[in-house]
Protein backbone atom coordinates (compact mmCIF):
# COMPACT_ATOMS: atom_id res chain seq x y z
CA UNK A 1 0.00 0.00 0.00
CA UNK A 2 1.71 3.29 -0.92
CA UNK A 3 1.23 6.48 1.06
CA UNK A 4 -1.21 7.85 -1.02
CA UNK A 5 -3.76 5.35 -0.33
CA UNK A 6 -3.81 6.35 3.52
CA UNK A 7 -3.96 10.12 3.01
CA UNK A 8 -7.81 11.31 4.25
CA UNK A 9 -8.24 14.76 3.18
CA UNK A 10 -10.77 16.96 5.83
CA UNK A 11 -12.62 20.20 5.76
CA UNK A 12 -12.08 23.15 8.11
CA UNK A 13 -13.96 25.30 6.43
CA UNK A 14 -14.11 28.56 8.54
CA UNK A 15 -14.24 26.26 11.47
CA UNK A 16 -10.78 26.76 12.11
CA UNK A 17 -11.08 30.39 13.10
CA UNK A 18 -14.34 29.70 14.96
CA UNK A 19 -12.72 26.92 16.42
CA UNK A 20 -9.36 29.59 17.37
CA UNK A 21 -11.70 32.12 18.73
CA UNK A 22 -13.50 30.02 21.16
CA UNK A 23 -10.20 28.87 22.66
CA UNK A 24 -8.91 32.54 22.49
CA UNK A 25 -12.36 33.62 24.55
CA UNK A 26 -11.52 30.54 27.20
CA UNK A 27 -15.08 29.56 26.69
CA UNK A 28 -13.78 25.87 27.83
CA UNK A 29 -12.22 26.61 30.57
CA UNK A 30 -14.83 28.62 31.95
CA UNK A 31 -17.35 25.85 31.56
CA UNK A 32 -14.66 23.04 32.91
CA UNK A 33 -14.35 25.64 36.12
CA UNK A 34 -18.04 26.09 36.80
CA UNK A 35 -18.77 22.47 35.85
CA UNK A 36 -15.75 20.46 37.43
CA UNK A 37 -14.42 18.04 35.58
CA UNK A 38 -15.02 14.28 36.25
CA UNK A 39 -11.34 11.86 35.91
CA UNK A 40 -13.69 9.24 34.32
CA UNK A 41 -14.62 11.59 31.90
CA UNK A 42 -13.22 11.10 28.29
CA UNK A 43 -14.37 14.16 26.83
CA UNK A 44 -15.16 17.34 29.29
CA UNK A 45 -18.41 19.71 29.36
CA UNK A 46 -16.43 22.68 28.05
CA UNK A 47 -15.72 20.50 24.44
CA UNK A 48 -19.08 19.15 24.51
CA UNK A 49 -20.19 23.06 24.24
CA UNK A 50 -16.91 24.14 22.16
CA UNK A 51 -18.37 21.46 19.51
CA UNK A 52 -21.98 22.65 20.36
CA UNK A 53 -20.96 25.92 19.13
CA UNK A 54 -18.92 25.27 16.27
CA UNK A 55 -22.14 23.28 14.38
CA UNK A 56 -24.46 26.09 15.39
CA UNK A 57 -21.89 28.44 13.33
CA UNK A 58 -21.26 26.32 10.90
CA UNK A 59 -23.80 27.64 9.02
CA UNK A 60 -25.36 24.51 8.02
CA UNK A 61 -29.39 24.62 8.06
CA UNK A 62 -29.23 21.30 9.46
CA UNK A 63 -31.34 20.14 12.81
CA UNK A 64 -29.41 19.66 15.74
CA UNK A 65 -30.23 15.33 15.87
CA UNK A 66 -28.20 15.45 12.52
CA UNK A 67 -25.20 16.65 14.53
CA UNK A 68 -22.99 13.51 13.73
CA UNK A 69 -23.71 14.23 9.75
CA UNK A 70 -22.37 17.51 10.51
CA UNK A 71 -18.60 16.15 11.71
CA UNK A 72 -18.55 13.25 9.37
CA UNK A 73 -16.10 15.46 6.84
CA UNK A 74 -14.33 17.81 9.72
CA UNK A 75 -10.90 17.41 11.22
CA UNK A 76 -12.28 17.07 14.70
CA UNK A 77 -8.93 16.33 15.90
CA UNK A 78 -7.75 19.91 15.04
CA UNK A 79 -11.03 21.72 16.00
CA UNK A 80 -11.37 20.03 19.40
CA UNK A 81 -8.43 18.03 20.26
CA UNK A 82 -6.10 15.33 19.32
CA UNK A 83 -7.95 12.33 21.47
CA UNK A 84 -11.20 13.51 20.34
CA UNK A 85 -13.17 11.43 17.42
CA UNK A 86 -16.26 11.25 15.79
CA UNK A 87 -17.09 8.04 17.83
CA UNK A 88 -16.01 9.72 21.34
CA UNK A 89 -17.66 12.43 21.09
CA UNK A 90 -21.17 10.73 19.71
CA UNK A 91 -21.60 7.82 21.83
CA UNK A 92 -20.02 8.81 25.32
CA UNK A 93 -21.09 12.34 25.49
CA UNK A 94 -24.10 13.24 22.80
CA UNK A 95 -25.58 9.85 23.18
CA UNK A 96 -26.51 9.28 19.54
Amino acid sequence: MSYLEEIQVKNLDHLGIVAGLIDEIGIVKIINNKLGIDVREKISAGTVVKSILINGLGFVSRPLYLFSQFFQDKAIEKLLGERINLITLMMIKLGE
